[in-house]
């Protein structure tokens, strides 16, 4: 069951499968940009500020980040949510977390979820810092996405007491045993 998730991972490739995807039209209901040319190639854009900083030029370096945020499917069917709320969470989130980072947002509709994919390039276009996800700063944005969700009446859940009593499971019943053949 989906109940406002959000994931963040890195990626060592180029950013332009990434945006490919997550513009396709087939998939996505609406597409943003955050400081980048709309009129121009998001990929391009991306690379030339890598480029500019000397950043994520080799083939081991983090080049961007992929965000994506599923909301729980009632909050679509009670006419909770709909394209424009859920590209607003997104944007959200990428302002406050990552304001002057190059970013492409989409919101998908192609599954039973509304869903907000977020392409951040790696490399802040102003400083050339490169982008560093920390713990603490993932657990904060998590927070966020279930602090936005309850102000709007949207699904959502205390995701720190779920690890808590995933932990606590896992300590009780003994490790989970994998086999591999």
């Amino acid at each position: 069951m989906l109940i406002a998730i959000v994931t963040i991972k890195a990626s060592k490739a180029t950013p332009k499968k990434a945006i490919t995807y997550i513009t396709n039209p087939l998939k996505a209901a609406k597409v943003k940009t955050i400081n980048l040319d709309p009129n121009r190639d998001f990929n391009e854009q991306m690379r030339e500020t890598a480029k500019l900083w000397n950043k994520a030029q080799t083939h081991d370096s983090r080049k961007y980040m992929h965000l994506k945020l599923s909301f729980h499917p009632e909050d679509s069917r009670l006419n909770k949510l709909a394209e424009d709320g859920a590209m607003d969470i997104g944007t959200t989130l990428v302002r406050e977390f990552f304001p002057s980072f190059e970013s492409v947002l989409s919101v998908h509709v192609d599954k039973e979820h509304l869903h907000v994919h977020a392409i951040i390039n790696a490399v802040d276009p102003l400083s050339g810092k490169m982008l560093n996800m920390r713990s603490a700063q993932y657990r904060a944005l998590k927070d966020r996405v279930q602090e936005i969700c309850s102000q709007r009446g949207l699904s959502s859940i205390d995701w720190r007491a779920a690890t808590k009593a995933k932990r606590e499971k896992e300590r009780t019943d003994g490790p989970v045993i994998r086999e591999s053949f």
